[in-house]
């Protein structure tokens, strides 16, 4: 009979590809149960032997962020209740748990009845000294439970080394970065058909940003770079985009004359980005944020790894975080901001025929070798075997 893991997260696993993949491959050894908080609707089909708790009323991120304290306060020990529940109605074995909302839950969780094996996956990282409020207070005990999980994984080295210093842990913790499934084959191209159905010529070249869209990702700087382009080029936007970026990017596009030379295109499910990733020549991933979370992000993209999985070259940051983890080899480096350097590397990209294409041959090589989940998991995986064995 197959043991059983509880994953917790407080936020919807199903726009995290990470804990996508960790489910995917979890449950081929495992049963789960994931909990997580009933916010926005699911996009993502799970596996058969998952069980699925979406806990409290349903509302968007926006409602969800925007309620009252007490109710705030409410929904959390609520979540905390039915996940005590929950982890021993079905006799989970190990608790598998993401963010620090769902480390904390998971900590008591842990300790009720009786004592189970708690693993902690850090994928946003913040510093305590940025957060107030009843943040503050999780996040305090995020720090101080810490010392107490059987293993801590986190998706950059940088945000793990600052998080070993803010906590005063003894180890490292262990890095996993947010690489993608391995695909073996390339899918299927839609992004012809998106451009032909638009009114664009479908052997366009295409610079595409996939995302979350809004401040932080140097998209304006990328905007004023687009008039220096080669004329056999467009921008694609893909994702949810922010309606007050939106107002202020297209209104600057509109002023460039530019509307003509960008596509957007919605959010698609995950298990279908790929084929549109797959139809660009570049990839845009750069980060114009100061913010903790974005400097130290290198090991966190998942659009770097996406694009590369498919042997797309990314642009990234020309910093000292990107080039810990990137080469020339594989990737562009750019200011992100500045809108002259962006366009230069483009350009170069475009004109510079044999460097491109041993940067893609790169890219796909080292997605299948190195960069994709199944290798990134392998660790854990066998980490969590062995801790149900030896509870055997």
């Amino acid at each position: 009979m197959r043991n059983r893991i509880a994953i917790i997260i407080y936020a919807n696993p199903d726009y995290y590809p990470p804990v996508m993949n960790a489910v995917e491959i979890l449950s081929q050894e495992f049963n789960l149960t994931l909990i997580c908080r009933n916010q926005e609707k699911s996009l993502n089909i799970y596996p058969g032997n998952v069980k699925i708790y979406r806990l409290g009323k349903l509302k968007n991120a926006y409602q969800k962020q925007n309620q009252s304290l007490i109710s705030k306060i409410n929904e959390f020990f609520s979540f905390i209740l039915k996940t005590l529940f929950l982890v021993h109605k079905h006799n989970c074995k190990f608790i598998y748990s993401y963010d620090m909302y769902g480390l904390v839950v998971s900590f008591f969780a842990s300790r009720f009845i009786r004592r189970i094996p708690l693993l902690y996956h850090n994928l946003d990282l913040i510093a305590l000294k940025e957060i107030n409020g009843f943040g503050y207070i999780i996040k305090w005990l995020e720090l101080k439970f810490s010392h107490f999980v059987d293993k801590i994984i986190f998706c950059d080295i940088n945000r793990a080394r600052l998080f070993k210093e803010e906590t005063g842990i003894k180890d490292l913790p262990e890095i996993m970065m947010n690489t993608p499934l391995k695909r073996s084959v390339l899918p299927e191209n839609k992004l012809k058909e998106v451009l032909k159905n638009r009114g664009f010529n479908p052997e366009l070249k295409v610079v595409l940003y996939q995302g979350t869209i809004g401040n932080g990702k140097a998209l304006l700087e990328v905007l004023r770079s687009l008039p220096y382009w080669p004329e056999d080029t467009v921008l694609v936007l893909l994702g949810y985009m922010y309606r007050d970026f939106a107002m202020v990017f297209f209104k600057e596009a509109k002023s460039m004359n530019l509307n003509k030379r960008i596509i957007y295109i919605p959010a698609v499910p995950y298990k279908e980005l790929f084929n549109y990733t797959v139809g660009a020549y570049l990839g845009l991933a750069l980060y114009s944020s100061f913010e903790l979370n974005w400097r130290f992000v290198a090991g966190a993209s998942n659009k770097i790894f996406e694009y590369i999985s498919m042997g797309i070259p990314p642009i990234v940051n020309d910093s000292i975080y990107f080039r810990e983890i990137f080469s020339d080899s594989m990737v562009y480096f750019a200011d992100p901001f500045s809108y002259q350097d962006i366009a230069r590397i483009i350009n170069l990209a475009l004109n510079d025929y044999s460097g491109y294409f041993k940067k893609s041959s790169n890219c796909r090589k080292a997605h299948l070798e190195k960069f994709n989940y199944q290798i990134q998991f392998q660790n854990i995986l066998e980490f969590i075997s062995k801790k149900l064995k030896n509870r055997k």
